[in-house]
This record gives C-alpha cells, structure tokens and sequence, in this order.
C-alpha cells in the first residue's frame, strides 16, 4: 500500500514541469495535534478484553496533493496520507465457565492512505470552488494488547490488516479576492450495516501570490475523524474518533 501511493504521487509530480501549462497542482504537509477518545474491543476463543483510549494529544503528520487537469470527462486526483495512534487500558477476561479479569495496556497504529476521484462541479467561479467524489480509504491498521505476568499471566493480543473503504467526498471554498485568503471545508463519509466512518475538516490558508510560478502558503485548521467498526467478525470492534488542531504549509504550482 505505502509503494503504491508513493508510485502515484511520484508520477504526478514528475509529470509536473512538462504539463504545468494544463495542469494545476497543490502539494502540502503538516502536523496534527490529536486527541484520541473511545474504545476498541476484542474478541477470541478463549479471551476477550475492552481498551480505552487514553486522552493524551499526539503530534502526528498528514501530506496531501491536488492535481486538477482540463479534460471534463475524467476526474481529478488528490492523495492525502496520515497517521492516527492511541495507547489505552484494558480490561480483559478470560475463560468462559469461570472467568477471570486481569488489566493490560494496548497500543493502536493506523497509516492512511486515501485516493479521492473527484470533479469541479464549481471551479473558482466567483471565488467559489465546490468539489464532488469518491474518497478510497485503505488503513493499514495494527492493535496490540500487551501480555502480563502480575497474579494472573496473560499472553497478550495482536491484529493487524488493511481495510479498504469507499467514502462520498465534497469540498467547498472560498477565497477572498486579493487576499489570498482562503476558506475551506472538506470531508468524507460512509455508512455501512454495523459501521461508519468520516473525516471532516475546516480551515483557512494564505497563499502568497505575490510570487511568481511556484507559490507558497501556510495553512490552520480543525480536523475530526470518526471509525466506528468491526473487524473480521469481532476480531476487532472499535469506536473511537480523533481530533484536534492541525498547521501546515503548502506549494501552488
């Protein structure tokens, strides 16, 4: 998954110097601050065990790339990449006849990585631009439960995997003329059976246009993201969300 979506963004940017009179092009990266809330449960033959996330902010990056072309029949691309983490407490139980409980730790590390397909229903149309698509979401996930050795010994828990998603994205903006300021707000969402899942997020940018050709900016935002789901029939079972302020800086090509 990680060579994929290298191989794709490599192969956009590289593609840059040679289009960049039809193609219009946005790179940029940054931190989030999050702070993680919810649980995550789990369940095996012989054990079982609930985590809570502790609700300690994590500085996590993120990186994003637009590229809008000129042909009205195939959609546009952004890729976006980033990390979400969590340690929690758990609480487990074993056995079934006669259970017992004992207390661990867990940890909770996901790399995403998204690829939206999207089209200008709006572009820049009187300073307004609107966006409609599919966000393909792909999280490389892994939990783990640590073993103990305290008054009852516990072998711990490990799940790893990759869970590819498809969620309906929009996004709005606005930039006030002669500013270079900018408004915007994004977000992706799905809602399946038991599960859903989304990632919105507001900000505001300033791109400096006083320079000519390739074009900085800053940019400062909110973001929330939300999972509730479940894995491979109760492997997994969480319902958790991160949220939290995040800052960056960005290219205009």
């Amino acid at each position: 998954m990680k060579l994929w979506f290298k191989i794709v963004a490599l192969t956009a940017l590289s593609a840059v110097p040679v289009l960049s009179d039809i193609l219009r092009v946005e790179a940029g990266g940054g931190a989030w601050m999050q702070t993680p809330k919810g649980t995550i449960a789990y369940e095996t033959s012989t054990d079982s065990g609930s985590s809570t996330n502790r609700e300690d902010q994590t500085q996590r990056g993120y990186a994003w790339l637009y590229v809008k072309h000129p042909v009205p029949v195939l959609p546009n691309l952004r890729l976006e990449y980033c990390n979400i983490s969590t340690d929690g407490d758990v609480t487990v139980t074993l056995g079934s006849l006669i259970p017992v409980t004992t207390s661990s730790t867990s940890s909770f590390d996901t790399n995403e990585y998204d690829a939206v397909l999207y089209y200008n229903l709006l572009d820049n149309t009187f300073w307004t631009t609107l966006d409609l698509g599919v966000d393909i979401k792909a999280l490389d996930y892994r939990f783990d439960v640590a073993p103990t050795n305290d008054l009852i010994a516990y072998g711990g828990y490990s799940k790893s995997g990759t869970l590819v998603l498809p969620l309906l994205y929009a996004r709005a903006r606005f930039e006030i003329p002669g500013t270079g300021l900018g408004i915007e707000g994004l977000g992706s969402y799905v809602s399946y059976q038991k599960s859903h899942v989304y990632d919105a997020r507001v900000k505001a940018d300033w791109t400096m246009t006083f320079v000519p050709g390739i074009q900085p900016g800053v940019e400062a935002g909110y973001r929330i993201q939300k999972i509730t789901i479940n894995v491979d029939d109760k492997a997994i079972d969480g319902d958790i969300d991160f949220s939290g302020l995040y800052v960056g800086a960005f290219l205009r090509f």
